[in-house]
């Protein structure tokens, strides 16, 4: 008995030690050399992995992160928000977030849940802009971005150079309240890859001078559009915010009829102001005599009552939808208004112009 046991001891001592060889053996014909892969699989391979699976694994020695960035993975978008907003109720929330939108059709995606999404505000149900609400729009959308929170300027300053360096990208918008933007976050104006950005400038209790703006567009490219959600100092140079391409302001700059007759401007929005009818009716007449030859987009928020159609159109002939002279969708970006229910206006030249009003807004939408 004791020999057949002292057999079965080792018996399992040898199965023991093969099997310790054995898995030894496979460890080291199963390691994975990812950088030793030719381009193609290795391409495959980054692509498939989540955006900050890539990141983590660029950090792992500068060898990676130079194959990585070869890869040229692309990022469609980068959001990024810091600033306090105050709600009515008297609360304030500070929003402090880093987001990455990887394609144009996760943009749309959350912006098309956004806009279906019922809001009680007017004020947002109204333009369903997707360059507004950028908190509402990475809540209520979908969870197609990719978020982080900002922890400081370091942070944020470390953020950017990683997605900046490693991967390819097409957009920033950044989100800022103005003391923060002229405070610890000002090495954001001094950087080359501002060309690629929008900014917002929030801050409802500030005023924004003439010198603050003039930094601030000689600073940064302004090709993909400026949103201002501040008030204005009494010295302000508006002049200079006609010529911006894309200009989104929640208070009127101090506006007037003659200066939206000379403006430049494709896209014009403004939240606040003291338009009537009468001047809106003045500002289409200006158009049919060939004033604003770029424009695309001008909407007004909280403008007009119901009943305030007929004095806009005062005197200026209109059509109704045919589907034959234009589309039923009007698209600027990945915008969208339904203008079936819209007043077709015609200019001599044949440009077709679209009045469109809203529940107390106003879209003038030229079909180009």
């Amino acid at each position: 008995m004791s020999l057949v046991s002292n057999l079965f001891q080792r018996t399992v001592r040898f199965f023991q030690a093969y099997h310790s060889l054995l898995y030894s053996f496979c460890r080291r014909e199963k390691s994975f050399h990812l950088l030793r892969l030719p381009y193609v699989p290795f391409r495959k391979i980054i692509h498939q992995m989540k955006i900050f699976e890539v990141a983590k694994l660029s950090q792992t020695s500068e060898k990676t992160r130079l194959e990585i960035k070869k890869i040229k993975r692309k990022v469609y978008k980068i959001m990024v928000e810091n600033f306090i907003h105050d709600y009515p109720v008297g609360k304030k929330y500070e929003f402090q977030k880093f987001l990455i939108f990887e394609s144009l059709n996760d943009v749309i995606f959350s912006y098309n849940g956004l806009k279906t999404r019922p809001i009680k505000s007017s004020m947002q149900t109204s333009i369903n802009d997707v360059h507004q609400f950028i908190n509402l729009f990475h809540i209520f959308g979908s969870q197609k971005a990719i978020s982080l929170e900002i922890l400081s300027p370091y942070n944020l300053a470390s953020l950017l150079y990683l997605f900046l360096n490693l991967f390819e990208v097409d957009h920033i918008d950044l989100q800022f309240d103005i003391d923060q933007l002229f405070g610890d976050y000002q090495f954001l104006l001094n950087k080359p890859w501002l060309t690629k950005c929008k900014y917002e400038l929030v801050g409802r209790e500030i005023f924004l001078t003439s010198e603050q703006l003039s930094k601030v567009l000689n600073s940064i490219s302004v090709e993909h559009g400026l949103t201002l959600k501040c008030q204005f100092a009494m010295d302000l140079d508006k002049t200079i915010l006609l010529n911006i391409r894309r200009l989104d302001s929640y208070f009127n700059p101090g506006f007037t009829l003659d200066d939206l007759k000379s403006m430049n401007c494709e896209e014009l929005i403004i939240w606040k102001h003291s338009f009537t009818p009468e001047d809106i009716n003045n500002f289409i007449r200006n158009w049919l005599n060939g004033s604003m030859q770029t424009l695309k987009r001008f909407h007004l928020s909280n403008a007009l009552e119901t009943r305030d159609f007929v004095i806009v159109l005062n005197e200026i002939a209109v059509n109704r939808w045919d589907g034959v002279r234009r589309a039923e969708y009007y698209r600027i970006g990945i915008q969208e208004f339904d203008c079936s229910d819209g007043w077709d206006i015609e200019r001599n030249d044949g440009v077709i112009a679209t009045a469109l009003f809203g529940e107390s807004s106003f879209d003038f939408l030229v079909w180009r």
